[in-house]
């Protein structure tokens, strides 16, 4: 049994013996070793014998001393002889108890037979139990603290389907590679009904620039960049149920190993310890674009000038004029003009429109036509536009 001291400041002693449990100390009466003294923390903090090692955790706003050295939100290894002072009381661990005995007499000649019974009778008693751990049916929890049973516990990375249920791949080294999610997980039934706060406290290598404190819906998370420390606090609520935290790898976070500590109601439940590795990604691909070759496009048909609107040529060029005739009364009677200068006959076998005599031809000089004796005068509006004339 391990031994803890207590002398408050109005005098009173108190004697503590402890065994692989937790001793909570503080001002609240809820806890084992209560302090009435307005500047101790209701729960300022607890002291654990695991091993045989004794600890000392601060989780107090003013801090503890050890030794005289201020501890504050942190453990410190307890040795024979070492004091803890808070405010209005004094602790010293004394070690086993190791309580005097009465002075020893002359040997009484069965004492060696006892002892060897004894003996048996403890060996039996130790089979017995290794027996009965190994091999008896566990229960649905596989861990009880004074808050809380807790079951399946696992730690590692997470993923979460499409439906939110989370799933951990049990691993101890996390590759840093953005977006990768890694966490814990449990199943838990609060025992008195009440909410249970859980605190979960990060030992970093280093706390590199960009990584902040942050507040959101699920809890608060505390960066303290001297120390190398952050801290997750939030609240269990349900009687019953299953607990996640998820953290979201990103390119700042710290490589190396780090250690978790989760507290349930300040009673430490759980020590795990992560590796982050490096990891750089793999890099894309880049498809070389070639460049795209552009269709030159066909340049229009030039339009000889002189072309009248419909596509009819004039009479100069021996072509039709407009409206399909040949003849510049517009008779439509005559074949069109070649070109040649001498009209071809008209369907009554003369070259004039009225039957008889010759018709000189239009060639664009200037001439005049039929039954006009003015010479003919030809502007681009005429060319354009011959019925007008």
């Amino acid at each position: 049994m391990k031994v803890l001291e207590i002398r408050y400041s109005d005098g009173n002693v108190r004697r503590v013996e402890f065994d692989n449990q937790t001793y909570k100390v503080g001002r609240s009466s809820h806890n084992d070793i209560v302090i009435k003294n307005e500047k101790v923390s209701r729960e300022h903090g607890h002291f654990t014998a695991s091993g045989g090692v004794v600890t000392f955790f601060d989780r107090s706003k003013n801090g503890s001393k050890v030794n005289g050295k201020t501890v504050k939100n942190s453990g410190v290894q307890l040795h024979v002889g070492d004091v803890v002072e808070l405010p209005g009381a004094r602790i010293e661990f004394r070690g086993d108890d190791m309580r005097a005995g009465a002075a020893a007499g002359p040997m009484d000649s069965k004492v060696p037979v006892i002892a060897a019974v004894s003996f048996l009778a403890v060996l039996l008693i130790v089979a017995a139990l290794v027996y009965f751990l190994a091999y008896s049916p566990k229960g649905e929890y596989d861990t009880v603290i004074d808050c809380c049973e807790i079951a399946n516990f696992r730690a590692g990375v997470i993923t979460t389907d499409v439906l939110g249920t989370v799933t951990v791949v049990e691993t101890s080294t996390i590759p840093r590679i953005p977006d990768t999610k890694f966490g814990i997980s449990f199943d838990y039934e609060i025992k008195n009904g009440k909410s249970v706060k859980y605190h979960q406290e990060i030992l970093y290598p280093y706390i590199p620039e960009g990584m902040e404190s942050q507040v959101s819906p699920d809890g608060i998370f505390q960066l303290f960049p001297k120390e190398n420390r952050g801290i997750f606090t939030s609240t269990i609520t349900a009687d019953k149920g299953t607990f996640a935290k998820v953290f979201t790898m990103d390119a700042v976070y710290p490589v190396g190993a780090q250690a978790w500590k989760i507290y349930l109601d300040d009673e430490l439940f759980k020590t795990i310890t992560f590796v982050v590795v490096a990891q750089d990604l793999p890099k894309e691909e880049v498809e070389e674009k070639k460049p795209v070759k552009r269709k030159r496009k066909p340049r229009p048909t030039d339009i000889d000038e002189g072309m009248p609107p419909g596509g009819n040529v004039m009479p100069s060029g021996g072509g039709t004029t407009p409206g399909g005739s040949t003849d510049p009364g517009g008779s439509g009677t005559t074949p069109p003009y070649d070109g040649s200068g001498t009209p071809p006959p008209y369907n009554d076998g003369t070259t004039s429109p009225g039957g008889s005599g010759t018709t000189p031809p239009y060639d664009g000089s200037g001439g005049t036509s039929p039954g006009d004796s003015s010479p003919q005068r030809r502007g681009v509006f005429d060319l354009l536009f011959p019925w007008r004339r």
